[in-house]
């Protein structure tokens, strides 16, 4: 547990940072210094040793509080690793506890790939209502469009077909 290190946001080394998020095998753009930045009022990080994995904390300040809370526009926070061993039960209850020292209540909203490293639904109680995993829907745009028309339902298609009365046009450049 004493490579867990608490970091404030101004003591972040961003290149370790966004170099371990990119290369996390859990990678998400929400991860990433510069988008936490921009949708998040402030921002620390739980730090394992050389950055070899990372979690942001999320926070406001409230008179002389801090309150985490889950930020619009991140689909899925939590541990990023390059190296998946790092991310275990284990850890994660370490982690738990190290974070609970920060915070009384907390809620954060982990990666797929986490949950399905170790079920949310598995851990503790304590531990389960202050985690939880969102799917991320994810659209496979390598594939030409009939076969990802193909895979569309019902709906889907009575949607699309609906919208053709708009004559909705893609542009590629914004006009100034």
């Amino acid at each position: 547990m004493n490579n867990l290190q608490y970091t404030k946001n101004c003591d972040i080394n961003r290149r370790k940072w966004d170099q371990c998020i990119a290369e996390s095998f859990n990678s998400r753009v929400y991860g990433l210094s510069w988008y936490l930045d921009i949708v998040c009022e402030n921002w620390d990080a739980i730090v394992f040793g050389d950055y070899e994995y990372v979690f942001p904390v999320i926070f406001k300040k409230r008179f002389f509080f801090k309150k985490s809370y889950h930020p619009f526009f991140c689909q899925q926070l939590g541990f990023f690793s390059k190296n998946k061993n790092l991310i275990n039960e284990k850890n994660f209850h370490l982690f738990n506890i190290y974070f609970s020292q920060y915070f009384k209540r907390y809620t954060f909203c982990v990666t797929s790939e986490l949950s399905s490293l170790f079920p949310i639904r598995t851990i503790n109680l304590n531990v389960k209502k202050n985690w939880f995993s969102n799917t991320n829907l994810e659209l496979d745009l390598a594939r030409n469009y009939n076969d990802i028309k193909d895979s569309y339902n019902q709906n889907t298609i009575r949607n699309l077909k609906k919208s053709q009365a708009y004559n909705l046009k893609i542009q590629k450049k914004l006009k100034c």
